[in-house]
């Protein structure tokens, strides 16, 4: 692969999903997989190291110009894992509001590779969000996406299983990216140990009201556990007064992926009446659980 044009990057700015997009157009790769490690080669990222870890994903090593560099990824890690780490350095890299966190460089943990939302957050937090975004728009390009959303519209967890296998990237990180990018009103749910870790959800999905335990019993109802790893359950709908607020006329459907003994993964579906004014999502909040 061809040097990928850096001075053309620093007109775009720091905008994260516009620099990979523009990376993505001068790469010009008809492959549906991204070559993330030819990419890093042609931004002047000198080698690519695979070590064990503590405390860290990945180490980006380079200097204030950032001209040149050295990624290091935690060999422990899933090979999915790994890749958005190698993404995810290479958006502190080519971005240019970004600044080293320390004399050798940034420093990222797997809690940095979680964090989504930029509000109320410090400067460096805010880096890694825009580097989770840009590693997103890199290893799931806008066009790939919007393509299997305009193909698959009403998408089950099967078909973001599927998805997700042919782009090398984690079920978490597709279902994040076809949340964000979906017309459609769902959410997905993280869940673990009998509770919620976090929710997303796109625009025009009703705020969910009950504590994260609670919900989850709630959910239980709907979806009966069937104990296997790796099974997709049943689509099962029950009535919007037991999930949301002020959504009268309005039914949730819910898939569930189990991936291991306390760990699985929700998909909800609402579907809104179009004569019920309380349903038209204008006053409908992002989902929140109170802990």
């Amino acid at each position: 692969m061809k040097p990928i044009d850096r001075l053309a990057l620093a007109d775009i700015g720091g905008n994260p999903s516009r620099l990979a997009e523009a990376i993505l157009a001068q790469v010009k790769s008809d492959a549906i997989i991204t070559p993330i490690e030819d990419i890093a080669s042609a931004l002047g990222i000198l080698e690519i190291r695979q070590a064990p870890l503590e405390g860290a994903e990945g180490v980006l090593i380079t200097n204030l110009d950032k001209q040149e560099g050295a990624i290091l990824i935690n060999a422990n890690s899933p090979h999915t894992r790994r890749r958005f780490t190698l993404a995810h350095e290479l958006g502190h890299f080519v971005n240019p509001w970004h600044t080293p966190t320390s004399s050798a460089g940034f420093r990222c943990t797997a809690k940095d590779m979680r964090t989504t939302t930029s509000r109320t957050l410090t400067r460096e937090q805010r880096m890694e969000v825009e580097a989770n975004q840009f590693a997103a728009a890199l290893l799931m390009p806008q066009q790939h996406i919007r393509r299997f959303l305009g193909a698959n519209p009403n998408f089950d967890l099967t078909d973001a299983a599927t998805l997700k296998d042919k782009l090398e990237v984690s079920l978490e990180a597709i279902l994040r990216r076809l949340v964000s990018l979906s017309e459609e009103p769902i959410a997905v749910l993280f869940l673990a140990s009998g509770a919620v870790r976090y929710s997303i959800r796109s625009s025009g999905f009703p705020r969910l009201t009950y504590s994260s335990k609670s919900f989850v019993a709630e959910l239980r109802k709907a979806i009966p556990e069937s104990g296997t790893s790796s099974r997709v359950s049943s689509w099962s709908d029950v009535t919007a007064q037991s999930w949301a607020e002020n959504t009268f006329a309005c039914t949730i459907y819910c898939q569930e992926l189990k991936q291991s003994a306390d760990r699985s993964v929700v998909l909800l579906s609402a579907e809104m009446s179009t004569s019920d004014d309380e349903c038209d999502g204008s006053d409908w909040e992002p989902p929140r659980f109170r802990r």
